[in-house]
């Protein structure tokens, strides 16, 4: 992971009230982190009036806001991309997207609601794409951090759908392609922060490919050398794919990329390292 540029804090400490990790559709048990030791439980996001799935990690951060009272930060982590919270990521990171209604509710592994954190006017501040490797069978999780914003406590009323499990993201499943140039021979794109508020004004965090040398992958290694020679920019797409290899779950848009630099050792992968002058996120055939 990329150094991050971090949002100040209020000098009061922080409250950690519980980091809970949770599976997809079973509950998991696991160390908990914080003041307080949680048992089994499950964690689910709403966002607006529709459910945005089960989350396989959630962090919620309470410190008293700048303007008195108490706020809440909330991360999420999940594999699993529904459409509610990538049209999210998608409008913030256009600038387009207002203040929007959230909650995270959270279940006993018996699935009894237990508690619930709403927020009526909440906003990404930043998102964490992960990275992304042929060689690898992990899932792939994508994380949001909300800005600190007053809560209310309370019980869920509701229960949401489980997590389709054909729609799980994970690092080998990916197809990375340049204007006019298939990157084919990619092993790994590196993980990426994006701090939105700072992405808006065009602070971008680098692209970094590894990639074979084989003679395979010679088309490519090529076609990239020339590029990076006529320090021209062109634009990417990195699709996540389903386990068919087909079915796009999530697409990532790069704009304006320059190669800044190539290191290709005599022997192993070589690498690159691409600026850029924006990003975006579409979804893929999610419904």
């Amino acid at each position: 992971m990329q150094t991050r540029s971090r949002v100040s804090r209020s000098p009061v400490a922080l409250i950690r009230v519980a980091v809970l990790f949770i599976a997809p559709i079973v509950p998991t048990v696991a160390k908990a982190q914080g003041v307080r030791q949680p048992t089994a439980s499950m964690q689910a996001l709403m966002l607006g009036s529709s459910w945005s799935g089960w989350m396989n990690k959630a962090d919620v951060f309470q410190a008293v806001l700048p303007t008195g009272g108490m706020g809440a930060q909330i991360t999420v982590q999940t594999n699993y991309i529904a459409r509610p919270l990538l049209d999210l990521i998608a409008s913030s990171l256009a600038g387009k997207s207002g203040p929007t209604s959230m909650a995270l509710a959270t279940y006993a592994a018996n699935a009894v609601p237990q508690n619930q954190y709403k927020i009526a006017a909440a906003q990404i501040q930043e998102v964490d794409l992960p990275a992304a490797n042929a060689g690898g069978h992990d899932t792939l999780l994508i994380g949001v951090k909300f800005a600190q914003a007053p809560f209310e406590s309370g019980v869920p009323t509701t229960h949401p759908p489980g997590n389709p499990l054909g729609q799980v993201l994970r690092s080998n499943y990916f197809h990375l392609q340049f204007d006019g140039l298939d990157a084919t021979s990619a092993i790994s794109i590196g993980s990426m922060a994006i701090v939105v508020p700072y992405a808006l004004k065009g602070s971008l965090p680098q692209l970094v490919l590894t990639y074979s040398n084989a003679a395979s992958g010679q088309a490519f290694s090529t076609g990239l050398q020339s590029w990076f020679r006529a320090q021209t920019t062109r634009n990417g797409t990195l699709t996540l794919l389903a386990a068919d290899f087909k079915t796009a779950l999530m697409v990532v848009q790069y704009r304006g990329l320059r190669v800044i630099s190539v290191n290709s050792p005599s022997s192993g992968p070589s690498t690159a390292t691409f600026t850029m002058t924006g990003i975006s996120l579409q979804p893929g055939l999610l419904p």
